[in-house]
């Protein structure tokens, strides 16, 4: 969705190291229109990436529902916050 990332930065005042923000970032679950989400592959990759980036960088909790081609993309270790959910 185009306004997915100030969705979150909206969210960021709610978001304490004690109490990070923790929800899942879905990606390809709904069919809108144009205006609404991005449409092209790799569009909607770039945009997912750049969120889940944002939310990361944050030390926000997210739930990551996406396709096995992008798990590899972050570095997981014992201090990130990060749940995998991989459709195959």
């Amino acid at each position: 969705m185009r306004r997915t990332l100030t969705d979150i930065k909206s969210l960021e005042d709610l978001h304490t190291k004690e109490a990070p923000l923790n929800f899942r970032l879905c990606k390809g679950i709904y069919v809108e229109a144009e205006k609404i989400a991005y449409k092209k592959y790799q569009e909607v990759n770039d945009h997912y990436l750049e969120d889940l980036e944002y939310m990361m960088s944050k030390g926000m909790y997210p739930g990551i529902a996406t396709t096995i081609s992008l798990w590899w993309k972050w570095p997981i270790n014992s201090s990130t916050n990060t749940s995998f959910q991989i459709a195959l």
